[in-house]
C-alpha cells in the first residue's frame, strides 16, 4: 500500500469529511482489517469493521488515524458518511498520481485466467501491478489501485460486478487505458435477467476508458456486434480475439503439459505451449494476448510469446493434485453453467487410466435458471462420467439430469459431514476426478480431507 499524508487524506476526501483530534505528522498507509493492520496505519473501517470497538482494537494495535461514519474517540478520526466512498476517493487519489497504462477485464468466465495470462505478458515489458485473487468489486479494485507505484510500467485488473452500473463504476474509478471482456455467458443472470443485460452491463466497462482507448472483444459471442457498436460510438478502437478475429489460438495437442497450439496476431503467428489445462482455454489465451496489444500496440510477438508460456496459475483453478493414487482437478473457484461446461468438456477429452469421476456443487446467482441449469449440466456430465458425487441445494437437479443419460453413471448426493468419506471409498488408483462449485461451496475442503 502508498503512504498518504494528512494533506493528502484532505485532498482525496474533499468536503466529504469531518476531521476530529490532531492531524497525524507521518504518512500512513491504508489498512482496512485489523488482521493485518501494522503500527502506523489508516485504518478505514469498512461495513462490520465501522464502529467505535473495531476502531479502538485497531488503536490497539498501533493505528495511527481511522476513516469512520462514527464518532471515534480513541484515534484522530476523518469521519465520513460513507466509508467505501472514502475508500475509493483514496484509490482515485492514487491512480492520479501514478499514471501508467492500464487494462482492465471482465467477463462472465474466464476473467481470472486471463488477467494472468496478461499480467504475465505484461510482466516481460516491466514490473507489472496484478489484481490479487478475487479483489475485483467495489472494495477490491480500490484495494488493487492503492498499491501502485512508480516501481510498475503497467496493471492488469479485474473488474466483476452481479449489478447493472457497478463495472461503471469501477471503470471509472480505474479509468484503465485499455478494456477486455472475455465473454458474456449467464452468470449472475439472476439479478440482471437476460444475456442481453449481461452484455450491456459489461459494456459499461468503455465508459471508463479515454476516447482514444482500445478495447478486445470476443468475436464469436453472439453480442460481438453490440459491444463493437458501443465502443465505437464512444471512440474506442476494437481487436477481436477467438476463431475467426484478429488474435485467435489454435490448438494442436492437449496434454499433462498444457495447450500446444499457434497464436496468430496482426504481428505475426508463433508456436507456442501454454502451461493450462483445457481446450477452452484457447479463447484466454487469445483473449490475453489480444488485451496486451490493446494496451500496448507496439510489444513485440516474442513478448506474448514468453508471457504465455511462462504463465503461472491462480490457486484453486485447475489445479491438479495426487492422492489415494488418483488425479485430482480442483477447479473449485467458482462456477456457471458457461465454466461448469467447459469444465466437464475438459475432463470428457482428458486421458485417464481409471474411471472419470465429477465432485460438484452448486452454481449460484442463476436464479430460476437454476433447475434447468443444474439439471443440464447432470445430464451432459452423466453422458461420459463412470460416477458422480453431488452436494448443495440443487443436487437433486444434478442427479435428475444425470440419470437421464441413461448411461448407467453412479449418482450419489452427498451431505456435507460424509462427502469426503464417500469419496475416499469410491476412488480408486489411476481415477481421474474433477471437483468444481462455486466459491461458497469450499468443494476444496473436502479434497484435502481425503489427504489426512
Amino acid at each position: 500500500m502508498r503512504k498518504f499524508t494528512h494533506s493528502d487524506i484532505e485532498e482525496a476526501l474533499g468536503r466529504g469529511f469531518e476531521f476530529q483530534g490532531i492531524p497525524p505528522a507521518e504518512a500512513m498507509e491504508v489498512c482496512v482489517d485489523t488482521r493485518i493492520l501494522k503500527e502506523g496505519d489508516l485504518f478505514v473501517g469498512l461495513k462490520g469493521g465501522d464502529s467505535p470497538e473495531i476502531a479502538a482494537k485497531a488503536a490497539e494495535q498501533g493505528a495511527r488515524a481511522c476513516v469512520l461514519s462514527c464518532e471515534c474517540g480513541a484515534l484522530p478520526c476523518y469521519r465520513v458518511v460513507d466509508t467505501v466512498k472514502a475508500l475509493q476517493d483514496l484509490a482515485a487519489y492514487q491512480r492520479a498520481r501514478v499514471q501508467i497504462p492500464m487494462v482492465a477485464v471482465t467477463g462472465s468466465c474466464g476473467k481470472t485466467t486471463t488477467k494472468n495470462m496478461l499480467g504475465s505478458i505484461l510482466g516481460t515489458v516491466g514490473e507489472t501491478l496484478v489484481t490479487k485473487g478475487n479483489l475485483n468489486n467495489e472494495i477490491g479494485l480500490p484495494l488493487t489501485l492503492l498499491r501502485l507505484g512508480s516501481e510498475y510500467a503497467c496493471a492488469v485488473v479485474e473488474m466483476g460486478m452481479n449489478h447493472k452500473g457497478e463495472i461503471l463504476a469501477l471503470s471509472r474509478l480505474a479509468r484503465p487505458e485499455a478494456a477486455v471482456i472475455t465473454n458474456i455467458g449467464s452468470a449472475h443472470i439472476e439479478f440482471l435477467g437476460s444475456r442481453e443485460n449481461i452484455a450491456e452491463a459489461k459494456g459499461e466497462i468503455f465508459r471508463g476508458l479515454p476516447p482514444c482507448g482500445r478495447v478486445a472483444l470476443p468475436y464469436e459471442c453472439d453480442f460481438f456486434e453490440k459491444l463493437s457498436n458501443m465502443a465505437k460510438l464512444l471512440g474506442l478502437s476494437v481487436l477481436s480475439f477467438g476463431k475467426g478475429g484478429d488474435v485467435e489460438f489454435s490448438i494442436k495437442k492437449e496434454s499433462g503439459e498444457g495447450l500446444k497450439g499457434e497464436l496468430r496476431t496482426p504481428k505475426g503467428n508463433a508456436e507456442m505451449t501454454v502451461p493450462v489445462l483445457g481446450g477452452y482455454n484457447a479463447l484466454n489465451i487469445a483473449a490475453a494476448a489480444a488485451g496486451s496489444l490493446a494496451l500496448l500496440p507496439d510489444i513485440a510477438l516474442e513478448n506474448i510469446k514468453k508471457g504465455l508460456e511462462n504463465v503461472q496459475g491462480e490457486r484453486l483453478r485447475n489445479e491438479i493434485h495426487k492422492a489415494l493414487g488418483a488425479t485430482f482437478i480442483l477447479d473449485c473457484y467458482n462456477a456457471n453453467p458457461d465454466s461448469l461446461s467447459a469444465s466437464l468438456g475438459m475432463l470428457k477429452s482428458m486421458p485417464c487410466e481409471g474411471r472419470k469421476i465429477a465432485f460438484l456443487g452448486d452454481m449460484l446467482e442463476i436464479g430460476e435458471k437454476a433447475r434447468e441449469a443444474h439439471y443440464a449440466a447432470g445430464l451432459a456430465a452423466g453422458e461420459f462420467l463412470d460416477a458422480l458425487f453431488i452436494i448443495g441445494e440443487n443436487a437433486e437437479h444434478y442427479k435428475t439430469g444425470a440419470l437421464a443419460a441413461g448411461r448407467g453413471c453412479r449418482v450419489e448426493i452427498c451431505r456435507p459431514e460424509n462427502a469426503a468419506e464417500k469419496l475416499a471409498e469410491s476412488i480408486s488408483s489411476g481415477d481421474l476426478i474433477l471437483f468444481k462449485g462455486s466459491r461458497a461451496n469450499k468443494l476444496e475442503d473436502y479434497f484435502f480431507a481425503l489427504e489426512k
